[in-house]
């Protein structure tokens, strides 16, 4: 059963690409989303993860952290987890936006650098760290 609705996906999904749509849309559990063009793509699903490849890029995901794949026609920029900003360069600015987030009591999830549920000086450390080359 599984295999006849996986195959069914995979029609649908090859239906859906031909709708003239750019972009594939990944949103994961935790809410990441990101895109990958649709010409020439091609997504397989195994040992419990889904790789969609097209061109010379590849996403990959697991099947637990996979919330949503939709087409669209909008790319979504993806961001690291350290470029807190979004200007898409992590540098002192990110810093400067956690120490403003810390000092403002405020609870902007970006600014949660290492995933410990708290904004404080440990995601600072995280930024500089990835800036030094200490986090690759």
């Amino acid at each position: 059963m599984k295999k006849y609705i996986l195959t069914l996906v995979l029609m649908l999904c090859g239906l859906a690409a031909n709708a003239d749509y750019g972009y594939l849309k990944f949103t994961t559990t935790c809410g990441k989303e990101s895109t990958i063009a649709t010409g020439g793509l091609k997504i397989t699903f195994a040992d419990g993860m889904a790789v969609a490849t097209a061109g010379g890029d590849s996403q990959s995901f697991t099947l637990a952290e996979l919330a949503t794949m939709l087409f669209t026609n909008d790319a979504v920029i993806s961001y690291s987890i350290y470029d807190v900003n979004r200007d898409t360069s992590v540098d002192v600015g990110d810093v400067n936006k956690v120490l403003e987030v810390i000092l403002a009591n405020g609870t902007d999830t970006t600014a949660d650098v290492n995933n410990d549920d708290a904004i404080d000086v440990g995601d600072v450390n995280a930024i500089l760290g990835h800036i030094l080359g200490a986090n690759e």
